[in-house]
């Protein structure tokens, strides 16, 4: 069976490779292989010139004509496909043209409503910019007018300023015009009260000679000042020791107001018969330290010091008075003392002491400050001693009961026996005097007389002095 080669488009092969023996055998005409073109074996065959020009027909014979007719028809049909393809494309193109300008004129139209859609937003933006802009600039007017309003007011207030200031610095000036006025002024007070009322100095110690120590005087005074109380012999004279005196009564320097408990113990244990003598220890203390909390009271009065705690000076106008209660007093007294010095501002608060009454008086009442008001420091130590030292004196007085008695170390002395006292004479004390018994309640001696009297009388004595003062001004 011939084979045919590689052929172009759709053109019948042209060339049929026979084997040997049919081409050698001519006049042959049954094939023994299948056709190459067709895929069968048929016993009528075509040649080369036949197949190479197209004069062939289709097998079967449903088609009788052959294949270069058909040939040339597929080329007529395709010529006139191609020429009507032309024609249509020509025709087409228009359109198409058309079409295109068309989307053009879409997308165009698309962009100009974007574009009056972005024209009318940035009018409407620039209608609400203008707006803001406006308001801004309103309200920036507003405020550059209001600013000048300020600016104006703020002139006006920086000169009421000034002005306050200088009438400040003015009344300031005045105020501590006046201070100083009524610091000198309250000096003047207490120089007064000083002066007239409540004399206060300090007493000097007596020397006695030797000779004098062992005479019978001395021993008889000695006896005079010793008292029986709880169970032992107690010197109660307290005149060795330095002293301090307001008006007539003395106090010790020590603070010890031990000899006035003693005598109320002794007037006790005496069946309620005391010593009423005007020198015995009962009557100076109490009416020392009833000066005192006189002097404090009227002191506070006169600086405008509110003290920490009452001053009640009847306290010691009664010998009814407990030992724990006289000592509430006195350390009430002696803390009202010491925040009056620390009030006016003591140059040596180291002078202080919490237990010594007067000495605190005097330091206050020469300190160089004296009639001030203003702030002041207090020394928080201090004041709490005076509560240490009323402990600490309870406990004394607890323990003391346990000591050894001293009974065979005081001779004992006979009733018979008469001693005069010696009192100093003088001006200030006789007055004091004849004002007590001046005053005096009927039927009751001068020496019964109690501390009372002296407060009665510095009372009045202070109220005839501010009268006078009223009167003269």
């Amino acid at each position: 069976m011939a084979t045919s080669s590689s052929c172009e488009s759709n053109l019948a092969p042209t060339e049929f490779n026979l084997t040997s023996s049919i081409e050698s055998s001519p006049g042959l005409t049954v094939a023994i292989e299948r056709c190459p073109l067709c895929d069968g074996s048929r016993r009528s065959f075509h040649c080369r010139k036949c197949v190479n020009e197209g004069l062939f027909v289709h097998t079967k014979g449903s088609h009788p004509e052959r294949y270069k007719e058909k040939r040339f028809k597929l080329d007529h049909l395709q010529k006139e496909r191609q020429g009507r393809l032309e024609r249509v494309q020509d025709a087409l193109k228009q359109h198409m043209q058309r079409d295109k300008q068309i989307g053009e004129i879409e997308k165009c139209r698309e962009r100009i409503n974007l574009l009056k859609m972005a024209l009318t937003a940035a009018k409407e933006k620039k209608r609400k910019s203008k707006e803001i802009f406006d308001k801004k600039k309103r309200e920036n007017y507003l405020r550059v007018v209001k600013g000048r309003k300020h600016e104006e007011k703020k002139k006006r207030i920086y000169s009421y300023i000034e002005t306050v200031r200088m009438s400040n610095e003015e009344k300031k000036e005045l105020c501590l015009q006046k201070k100083r006025e009524l610091a000198a002024e309250r000096k003047i007070q207490v120089q007064r009260l000083v002066e007239f009322i409540f004399q206060v100095e300090e007493v000097a110690l007596i020397s006695e000679s030797d000779s004098m120590a062992v005479s019978t005087v001395s021993a008889l005074r000695d006896a005079s000042h010793t008292a029986y109380v709880r169970g032992q012999w107690v010197y109660t004279d307290g005149s060795g020791e330095a002293q301090y005196r307001i008006v007539e009564p003395t106090l010790p320097c020590s603070g010890d107001y031990s000899a006035y408990n003693l005598w109320v113990a002794a007037s006790q244990e005496n069946g309620g018969n005391p010593d009423n003598s005007l020198r015995n220890p009962g009557h100076r203390i109490s009416a020392g330290l009833c000066y005192a909390s006189q002097m404090t009271a009227i002191l506070s009065h006169i600086l405008d010091i509110r003290l920490p705690r009452k001053q009640p000076y009847s306290e010691f106008c009664t010998n009814e008075i407990t030992e724990r209660q006289f000592k509430h007093s006195v350390a009430s007294l002696n803390q009202n003392i010491l925040y009056l010095c620390f009030s006016q501002s003591v140059p040596n608060p180291e002078r202080l002491d919490p237990r010594n009454t007067l000495q605190n008086i005097v330091v206050l009442l020469s300190c160089p400050l004296l009639g001030r008001n203003s702030n002041f420091e207090i020394d928080k130590d201090l004041m709490a001693s005076i509560e240490d030292s009323i402990i600490f004196q309870e406990e004394d007085s607890d323990t003391g009961g346990m000591e050894d008695e001293m009974i065979n170390d005081w001779e004992q002395v006979s009733e018979d026996v008469t001693y005069v006292t010696d009192v100093p004479a003088r001006s200030g004390y006789s007055s004091t005097l004849s004002n007590i018994q001046t005053m005096s309640y009927p039927g009751q001696p001068p020496e019964q007389l109690t501390a009372s009297g002296f407060v009665t009388s510095a009372a009045t004595s202070f109220m005839s002095l501010f009268r006078g003062g009223d009167h003269k001004s």
